[in-house]
Formats: structure tokens, C-alpha cells, sequence
């Protein structure tokens, strides 16, 4: 299994602005991340990632009932 890369995601829910939660993802051993789809932010969070060195994984959908889908 060493040969995958480990992800995290980011939450809204803790108190930690995103970009120290990519810091603390890096310093844990983390090699990606994702997060909630945010135009807003989209840009200011993929920098704030390369700048860490991690890979941004996936995007959850920006709409509502997405699970309903499954």
C-alpha cells in the first residue's frame, strides 16, 4: 500500500482557515486533498495547496441533493 498517495479533506466545520488546514495536511504526511466546491475560494485554495506541495483530488458538486444521484 506504500504506493498510493493519502488523502484529506477540508472542512468548513473547524475553526481553521483552509489555508492552515493544508498546512497541518502536509505536515501530518498527507500528499492531496479535497474540498467543497466554492467559486470563491477555488482559486485562493489551489494556490495555497501548490504551495504546500499537495495534490488537489477532487471537488465535491456545488449543488444540492447530489446524493441523490446514487
Amino acid at each position: 500500500m506504500w504506493k498510493y498517495r493519502l488523502c484529506l479533506g477540508l472542512s468548513e466545520s473547524f475553526s481553521v482557515p483552509y489555508e492552515e488546514q493544508l498546512k497541518l495536511i502536509k505536515a501530518a504526511g498527507f500528499d492531496a486533498y479535497f474540498f467543497n466546491w466554492d467559486r470563491n475560494l477555488m482559486e485562493s485554495v489551489t494556490e495555497a495547496g501548490k504551495e504546500q506541495g499537495l495534490i488537489l483530488q477532487s471537488i465535491h458538486a456545488p449543488f444540492g441533493k447530489s446524493a441523490d444521484f446514487w
